[in-house]
């Protein structure tokens, strides 16, 4: 039988290293990664859930999704102290990742479901509907069904159950960290499969992250089955067909540069236009049944591509400059460019400009 592990003192047990600090060191305040299961056993919720995602950034490859849950005498008070060290999967080594995957999937007693969307339905539905799809594909293979799921990051308005949203919730809650362990392995052994599939990429090395390897094997190769079209540098193939179709140039706009990028975000496509710097967004779907492309540029990515303009705008020279914001809408046609929008001007700059 499993020994059961305390609720207190758990803040070493979570490092990936699991070395005790000198008392006399400054540490960082103790995580009860039970707190947020009790709280919810307390107000009367039993088969909770936890719900995590690997592989939303990759430039290749699919995105992963796990769920589990957790019997509820564990967490009660019993929790298998060989779970004690579970973590956030991106702080643990290969090893101990491929370990926990062993003993989690296991384990009679965890209930567990994984679910995934290929390279094909991320670029038909963008990456975060593809997420969510695959989220409620991997809880729906509960049995029983959770009465309430925890998630990692912002909260899931797709999602089919009562939901928690927990920001950096996998190394907050076991149950995330053990759903976010479950989706990594999955996602690392699917990629090494692709490796031996579609040689000469290094999808074993950098699991189809944009790694210069990576990326100076697409400039080599070009992409193939499992690149996610949609992505930048796969989409800076197409840039020179949106230019000629968006007629952006005939406008009098000089190009500037392609997939900018900052800390807080990404622009497609920068422009001048006399003494008006324009940042183009632009957003790809394959059918004409999903809402416009226009419509996935909401508030909080509208914030992220000001932040990212200011960020540009903070490398000029002179950087007193006006700024504006438009979107280019790509519609495809069995992967082929279909028709092109133009539109100008579609929203302000969000945060106050600074300089200095």
């Amino acid at each position: 039988m499993s020994r059961p592990v305390s609720h207190k003192g758990l803040a070493g047990l979570g490092s990936a290293d699991g070395h005790v600090r000198n008392r006399t060191s400054r540490r960082a305040p103790e995580v009860d990664r039970l707190e947020q299961e009790r709280n919810l056993l307390a107000a009367g919720r039993t088969q909770i859930a936890g719900v995590d995602e690997a592989g939303r950034g990759p430039l290749a490859g699919p995105v992963v999704a796990a769920a589990v849950m957790f019997p509820e005498a564990w967490l009660r008070g019993e929790f298998p102290a060989e779970l004690a060290k579970l973590n956030d999967s991106k702080q643990l080594t290969e090893s101990q990742r491929e370990d926990y995957f062993t003993w989690l999937t296991a384990h009679a007693e965890v209930r567990f479901g994984i679910a995934a969307a290929d390279a094909g339905l991320i670029d038909r539905l963008n990456i975060l509907q593809a997420t969510h799809r695959a989220m409620n594909d991997a809880l729906a293979q509960l049995t029983p069904a959770p009465a309430h799921v925890l998630v990692d990051g912002l909260r899931v308005k797709t999602l089919r159950w009562p939901q928690t949203a927990l920001v950096k919730g996998d190394a907050r809650s076991y149950s995330i960290a053990a759903a976010s362990v479950l989706a990594k392995v999955t996602r690392d052994r699917q990629m090494l499969a692709y490796d031996r599939e579609f040689p000469g990429y290094g999808f074993a090395v950098h699991k189809g992250y944009g790694t210069p390897m990576h990326l100076a094997a697409i400039a080599r190769l070009g992409p193939c089955a499992i690149h996610r079209k949609s992505f930048a540098p796969m989409k800076a193939e197409q840039t020179e067909l949106v230019l000629r179709k968006a007629n952006l140039q005939a406008q009098g706009l000089k190009f500037l540069t392609a997939n900018f990028r900052s800390a807080r975000g990404e622009i497609d496509l920068v422009f001048r236009d006399d003494d008006c710097l324009v940042f183009v967004e632009v957003k790809t779907r394959s059918s004409e049944d999903w809402p416009r492309p226009a419509a996935a540029v909401n508030a909080r990515k509208k914030r992220l591509l000001s932040q990212t303009a200011m960020d540009y705008v903070r490398l000029l020279k002179d950087p007193r400059v006006k700024i504006r914001f438009d979107i280019v809408e790509v519609l495809l046609a069995d992967g082929a460019v279909r028709e092109v929008r133009h539109l100008p001007n579609t929203f302000t700059l969000i945060a106050p400009l600074r300089h200095g």
